[in-house]
């Protein structure tokens, strides 16, 4: 399973490398049309994305908390999406992971909202800056070395950080 520090790395190299947000109707999304993925979405393998994680505005990673999956509430697409993310290599069972998810996807949500769908610049810079405080929170080092990241789906680099 990968550590939390290669989690957060491997997010931020994602979204770096791909430029700008998932976003569809307006919404932030695992993956959308364009072949986006987001934060979150940027971990999961192809083979193991299902659609249904993107149903009803999406899946709050903080969803996949013990405290939840135990409940009743837990619904399929829960449980689809931990296990999406456990043959991914990201120990979607441990709480410590599920915060760090959270926090990276709220950055990745709350980026995209600041910025406005249509400025992928702004985007860039707010996700950077929330990324920043996440590293600090998880007490994780943060690079603003652009690492690339040679992943198919990631057709849209953005130069400015090449």
């Amino acid at each position: 399973m990968l550590t939390l520090q290669e989690i957060f790395d491997k997010g931020l190299s994602h979204i770096r490398m791909q430029g700008c947000a998932s976003i569809k109707n307006q919404a932030c999304v695992y993956r959308n049309p364009q072949g986006h993925a987001c934060v979150v979405g940027g971990l999961i393998k192809d083979e193991h994305y299902n659609p249904i994680f993107d149903m009803n505005g999406g899946i709050a990673a903080w969803k996949l908390k013990s405290s939840w999956t135990s409940t009743p509430h837990a619904g399929q697409d829960i449980q689809e999406l931990g296990a999406a993310l456990m043959k991914s290599g990201v120990n979607a069972k441990d709480d410590g992971v599920v915060d760090l998810l959270t926090h990276m996807q709220r950055a990745h949500d709350n980026a995209s909202t600041f910025s406005g769908p249509f400025s992928q610049k702004n985007f860039m810079q707010e996700f950077e800056q929330r990324m920043k405080q996440v590293a600090l929170l998880h007490n994780l080092q943060y690079s603003e070395e652009f690492t690339v990241n040679p992943h198919p789906r990631n057709k849209n680099v953005n130069k400015a950080f090449a």
